[in-house]
């Protein structure tokens, strides 16, 4: 359930506390006091998510982390006006598939010989990616054009998802866009199907809320 808690600290405690997301200032009739008021329904920010993707990805060490393009994935997902409840989902991809390496290889036992890599880079994209007859003419060890690649897949799905699925939140209709985007077709839809990386997703946004709990409790 949401609620807003609200705590009273002196003004200039207050002042020097931020928050992007979920905390903000108000005065208080009280003269020499302000109220920290932080409300759990807020949209989870961007800098939340950035901290989330730093500290628990587990298929790289936190200090490993290139966190200059963790701040690019964020920004090219920004471009696409990402609904805030899968706020985060690029980069939950690329923790997923690739702990952020641009370089990485994958999915050899697809490989007639079961030494060549068939997916590679931070999405672990497939050859088709880089044609430009039928895909989208990226080079995918190209983290940025990957990624715009691949969050502009999703949203082709969109329409179509919407007259198959006819689902009225955004969130859902996002989530099987993506779905849909990453897997093969299938008779019918993937209305009701979650992509594994979701599940990562759905991990950093229970710990944020976790931890604005924790603030409110301990009345930082």
């Amino acid at each position: 359930m949401n609620y807003i808690a609200t705590i009273l600290f002196t003004s200039g405690l207050a002042a020097s506390l931020g928050y992007d997301s979920g905390l903000y200032t108000q005065n208080s009739p009280n003269d020499g006091f302000a109220q920290l008021v932080i409300d759990r329904s807020e949209e989870i920010s961007y800098e939340e998510i950035r901290l989330e993707a730093i500290q628990d990805c587990k298929n790289i060490h936190p200090e490993d982390v290139n966190t200059e393009l963790i701040d690019q994935l964020i920004e090219v997902e920004k471009s696409f006006n990402v609904p805030s409840d899968v706020r985060g989902m690029l980069l939950a991809a690329a923790c997923s598939e690739s702990g952020y390496n641009p370089y990485a290889k994958g999915d050899y036992k697809f490989s007639k010989s079961g030494k060549k890599p068939m997916a590679i880079g931070l999405l672990q994209m497939w050859k088709w990616w880089e044609s430009t007859s039928n895909g989208y003419g990226i080079d995918r060890t190209d983290p940025i054009a990957s990624s715009k690649a691949w969050m502009t897949h999703i949203v082709k799905k969109i329409p179509k998802v919407k007259r198959t699925c006819r689902f009225k939140s955004d969130k859902a209709v996002w989530v099987a866009a993506w779905v849909t985007a990453i897997r093969k077709p299938k008779k019918g839809g993937r209305c009701w199907e979650k992509p594994l990386h979701y599940k990562i997703l759905r991990k950093w946004h229970k710990k944020i809320h976790k931890d604005r709990d924790q603030q409110v409790e301990s009345g930082c």
